[in-house]
């Protein structure tokens, strides 16, 4: 309920700014107008599958500044029941603003890398009629193309808001070799519970803020 209060804030602040930027524009030169385009973003992001992370976006002098390339990058570890996971999680791509100022609503449009480092528990090993247990280590590697809609605050301080799809193919489990004590077995595990990923690809949801100049 807190969450949905937030965010309902959140879009009335970020449509107030709009609005107020149209006011600007009304009262501005054209030349004067362009000059007061942000176009180097830096922020942060929070949310799903980064969990946290920092984000950078220049907004291109061509097009009527409507064109936004991207870059986002996390790392972060998570540990779910007896499983650890590190992951890395990078993405780039272009937002595409409906109007000139590098804010307001948009589309974007890029891809992601999700790399995984899963080290599962409680394996079993056995030689010679004796079972041993142990720890071992899998990779996953997921590649997307992801597909978002969302919205960007003008000023030198900014919030953004943006949900989306990555759409790629991912396993249904995870097959991999594993020695412990010289022992060596052939193991098949689930993927772990990883933030956002599904069946198809990976729920895109962030919350984000930062300096734009």
């Amino acid at each position: 309920m807190k969450s949905k209060i937030f965010c309902f804030f959140l879009f009335g602040y970020i449509i107030q700014m709009n609005a107020q930027q149209i006011e600007v524009r009304d009262t501005l030169s054209q030349d004067d107008y362009l000059k007061r385009v942000k176009r180097i973003s830096i922020g942060a992001k929070l949310g799903i599958p980064n969990l946290a992370g920092g984000t950078l976006e220049v907004v291109l002098p061509l097009l009527q500044n409507h064109i936004a390339p991207y870059f986002d990058y996390s790392d972060f570890r998570i540990t779910i029941q007896e499983t650890k996971s590190s992951i890395t999680y990078t993405e780039f791509g272009a937002n595409i603003f409906t109007n000139d100022k590098g804010s307001g609503f948009f589309v974007g449009l890029g891809t992601s890398k999700l790399d995984a480092d899963i080290e599962f528990e409680n394996l079993n090993y056995s030689e010679n009629g004796l079972n041993y247990t142990a720890s071992g280590n899998a990779t996953l590697a997921l590649n997307t193309f992801n597909v978002k809609l969302g919205l960007k605050s003008g000023g030198k301080l900014f919030f953004r808001f943006e949900v989306g799809y990555g759409f790629g193919n991912v396993p249904k489990d995870i097959s991999f070799q594993s020695t412990y004590n010289g022992i060596t077995e052939q193991f098949t595990e689930d993927i772990p519970e990883i933030p956002g990923l599904g069946q198809n690809g990976l729920l895109i949801s962030n919350i984000g803020l930062g300096f734009a100049f």
